[in-house]
C-alpha cells in the first residue's frame, strides 16, 4: 500500500505514547529522497533509530540519508562482503 508509512509513523507515537522507544526498519525500501522524507517524520516523533532506509548496497544513498537526518541510521545486516566490512 503506497504511502502507508507516513500514517503509521504518527499513529505509532499517538497509540504507544512517549514512554516507549520507537525504531523503524525500512528493509531497504526507499531511495534517498523518500528515505529522508520518512526520516524527518521519524525525527518529528522522536524515534530512536532508522534502520536500512535504502537498499543495503546503495551506500551513497544511505550516506545522503544519514547526512540529512539527526537520528542514527543503521544497516549492514545483509552485507556479506568481507571487503566492505573491513575496507
Amino acid at each position: 500500500m503506497p504511502n502507508r508509512s507516513e500514517g503509521l509513523i504518527e499513529l505509532s507515537r499517538k497509540v504507544l505514547g512517549d514512554g516507549i522507544t520507537i525504531q523503524a526498519d525500512a528493509n531497504g525500501s526507499f531511495d534517498a529522497t523518500k528515505a529522508i522524507e520518512v526520516g524527518k517524520r521519524l525525527e518529528a516523533i522522536n524515534a530512536y533509530l532508522f534502520e536500512e532506509p535504502c537498499p543495503f548496497d546503495d551506500l551513497d544513498s544511505t550516506k545522503q540519508v544519514a547526512d540529512a537526518l539527526t537520528i542514527p541510521i543503521s544497516g549492514g545486516e545483509q552485507e556479506s562482503s568481507e571487503y566492505r566490512l573491513h575496507g
